[in-house]
């Protein structure tokens, strides 16, 4: 009988198993990983929007009336953005404040140094929206779900988060927050 010496290392069959396995486990984490960023990215338009309706409410109690040009109400987003919010179309003609019967019409009210004319924050529009007024502000591609009127609005969000599909939001005037089409499939 000969003597085997005893052999130090792996065989085909053991680096193969090892492989799948760490493949799998990459893959499950990767996965994870993807939807940990589309859910962090969601969150965006659940804060933009929340913010949105802060100012429009705002506005609503000292005028009686809803308003969604960002100048007037004001409503500046800042920084990066990955979704687009604001309204489809313009919305109702100028309004009075109840209390003090002032007029309030943004032809007439127009300060300079306010944030621009926009009724969405188009990213055609400037991340800073400093080149934004009425004509280059793109309405939003949800159909006519995003309008105000004296009484009530929807505002919406829109974005691509990394899915097939846009991601679309929409929030109104008693803060109910939908997730029209969800972007992360």
């Amino acid at each position: 009988m000969r003597n085997r010496k005893k052999q130090k290392g792996l065989t085909l069959p053991e680096i193969m198993i090892a492989l799948s396995i760490a493949a799998m486990l990459t893959s499950m984490a990767f996965t994870s990983f993807s939807d940990m960023v589309r859910k962090q990215r969601k969150a965006e338009a659940r804060t933009l929007l929340g913010d949105l309706f802060g100012q429009m409410t705002n506005f609503h109690t000292e005028w009686g009336s809803y308003w969604g040009r960002f100048k007037d109400i004001p409503f500046v987003p800042v920084g990066f953005q990955l979704y687009d919010v604001g309204f489809q179309v313009e919305g109702p003609p100028p309004v009075t404040n109840p209390l003090t019967g002032i007029t309030f019409d943004p032809l007439t009210n127009v300060d300079p140094a306010s944030t621009p004319d926009a009724i969405s924050s188009r990213t055609a529009c400037g991340v800073d929206l400093s080149e934004c007024d009425a004509s280059s502000a793109a309405p939003l591609n949800i159909g006519n779900l995003c309008t105000w009127d004296q009484n009530t609005f929807t505002a919406c969000a829109e974005g691509h988060i990394g899915g097939a599909s846009t991601d679309q939001w929409t929030i109104d005037q008693i803060k109910t927050l939908t997730n029209i089409r969800d972007g992360s499939l």
